[in-house]
């Protein structure tokens, strides 16, 4: 019944296009079934669509949790942007970066000046700096602060396009600036980059969580 991945490839590609076309984004990643997906075969929708349908046929679900690194292991356009973010906390001195599973936190010291994360194609920074300095400014950003994981770094901007990758260098230098950091003379860029691998890989690497749900009725 699910077996003709080509064809449910195709109805799948439409569907999502006519969706992407109405939110007026690309909504590729954001179905049920994407938690399946495999970019590197040659129907990637049709087949998750049809490991979900057996799944569901067979009683279980086996969900993926994919962390920070798996995502910017299988989008190279993601890699570029984290690339500059990286390099601009990292060009002041004593400015350290640790990779956790969810995202990477920059800090001085102890205090934590800011955290990048991936949600769906998109990449996310929260900064530690007061919203209320930058109203009615250049800058659009959205305040994170109510919430207890991001209350040291409650700006949260979403890095879209050129536009927005630059305003959040120009954030993170007027953060150095009030922190009084330092360039470090002896800084050099490092361009962030990942070979593409598939979910098995990820997970095998621990890069992917998986857990299995049994589904009742």
């Amino acid at each position: 019944m699910y077996d003709n991945k080509k064809e449910m490839q195709k109805k799948i590609d439409v569907e999502k296009w006519l969706k992407s076309e109405k939110a007026g984004r690309d909504l590729c990643g954001e179905e049920d079934f994407c938690a399946y997906c495999d970019k590197s075969e040659e129907y990637p929708c049709g087949r998750a669509y049809v490991l979900k349908k057996e799944a569901i046929a067979g009683g279980t679900e086996t969900r993926l949790r994919r962390g920070f690194l798996s995502k910017l292991i299988q989008n190279a356009e993601l890699q570029e942007k984290y690339s500059v973010i990286k390099n601009e906390f990292l060009k002041y001195s004593k400015v350290k970066g640790r990779i956790a599973f969810s995202g990477e936190t920059f800090r001085l010291g102890r205090e934590k000046l800011g955290y990048c994360t991936v949600r769906g194609k998109s990449l996310y920074l929260y900064l530690a700096l007061d919203v209320a300095e930058f109203e009615n400014s250049v800058y659009r950003y959205a305040y994170a602060g109510d919430k207890k994981a991001y209350s040291d770094v409650p700006m949260k901007l979403k890095i879209g396009g050129g536009r927005s990758l630059k305003r959040a260098t120009e954030l993170i230098d007027k953060l150095a600036e009030k922190r009084g950091l330092k360039i470090n003379a002896k800084f050099v860029k490092t361009e962030q980059k990942y070979d593409y691998l598939s979910d098995d890989e990820l997970i095998k690497q621990g890069l992917i969580k998986t857990s299995t749900v049994v589904r009742n009725g």
